[in-house]
């Protein structure tokens, strides 16, 4: 509701809407294609059919050898690091029917591209060592360097899915570029592009999450800052959302 009293954006998160796994951030309509759409394994396969880049992955236990010595688990209809471990590839894991098991990478850099029909916007994104997300901040294109095959193939998923999508990736520590997750859903990256398009246009803004507590400490205005997750004492959230002009 501050969202859309605010910025005019509608975001909400429901509690098992027609579904198996615990929470959904988006829109439910077309649920079904939405649903597709966000799940890991059609993001991987899809990478794979197309020869984009994304780490060896498995989803079966049998396989897990294949990863090396240490591996990422997510769930496959997971989102902003929900449920994501990192642990040490001991032959002892059995994956679980909602899982994806790849290859981890030491990080250098996430990164985000929003693409709406011919138009792509790009994003760094702040995740921290538990692959938790924790910020966003908009970028100039030529900051990072993405081959024009690479998103002619996610403009033509976006036309399939005839709204907007963001993709997700990295740069490791070799300096290897990865894809690793599709949302297509209301993104962190898609909210902050839109409060940007409507309100500072021209500005490369950023998003910071803080502890809620440390939140409220913040005082609205200093260092170029806009609150964003309401103040009021009558709920209690997990984090503060900030704009950092």
């Amino acid at each position: 509701k501050f969202l859309k009293r605010n910025f005019k954006i509608e975001a909400k998160i429901d509690n098992h809407p027609q579904s198996n796994y615990l929470y959904w951030w988006g829109d439910l309509e077309n649920f079904n294609l939405r649903k597709k759409l966000n799940d890991k394994e059609f993001f991987w396969q899809f990478c794979c059919d197309q020869n984009l880049p994304y780490p060896m992955t498995v989803n079966d236990t049998q396989n897990i050898h294949k990863l090396g010595d240490k591996i990422i688990v997510r769930k496959k209809l997971g989102f902003s690091g929900q449920g994501l471990q990192i642990i040490e590839n001991n032959g002892n894991i059995t994956l679980k029917p909602d899982d994806l098991a790849s290859t981890y990478y030491c990080r250098a850099k996430d990164f985000g591209l929003l693409i709406n029909n011919d138009e792509v916007n790009f994003y760094i994104n702040n995740v921290d060592n538990r692959g938790q997300y924790k910020g966003s901040r908009l970028i100039h294109a030529d900051e990072i360097f993405i081959r024009n095959e690479y998103i002619n193939s996610f403009k033509d998923l976006q036309k399939y899915a005839k709204s907007p999508i963001q993709i997700d990736g990295f740069i490791s520590s070799d300096g290897e570029l990865f894809f690793n997750e599709l949302n297509y859903r209301q993104s962190m990256g898609q909210i902050l592009n839109t409060i940007s398009d409507q309100y500072f246009s021209g500005h490369h803004l950023s998003f910071k999450m803080y502890n809620y507590r440390e939140y409220l400490k913040l005082k609205q205005g200093s260092n170029s800052i806009v609150k964003i997750t309401p103040s009021h004492h009558k709920i209690s959230y997990r984090f503060g959302l900030v704009l950092e002009l």
